[in-house]
């Protein structure tokens, strides 16, 4: 039984160790309006509780700029055949 006597070594992250725990994955088609809010509010999150992350957008073929703007704030974006599994 796990009394969360381990939890705060779980926590605990070396400052150098760039290994992702989380990646928060966004699927977004025209999403200009709330993309940014939606990054902004998962770093928060992850930064606020010591997570080492990613942000990855999906984006499936936005025409509103979503996927600059994603880009812009940072997070990564898979190209269109990636993200749907097209080809």
């Amino acid at each position: 039984m796990d009394d969360g006597s381990q939890l705060p070594a779980l926590l605990e992250r070396d400052a150098a160790d760039d290994e992702i725990e989380l990646s928060v994955v966004m699927p977004c088609l025209d999403e200009v309006e709330t993309v940014g809010t939606c990054i902004s509010k998962a770093r928060h999150a992850c930064e606020s509780n010591a997570i080492s992350y990613d942000v990855i957008v999906a984006d499936n073929g936005s025409t509103d700029g979503s996927q600059e703007l994603a880009a812009a704030e940072g997070a990564s974006s898979p190209s269109r055949s990636a993200a749907t599994g097209r080809r």
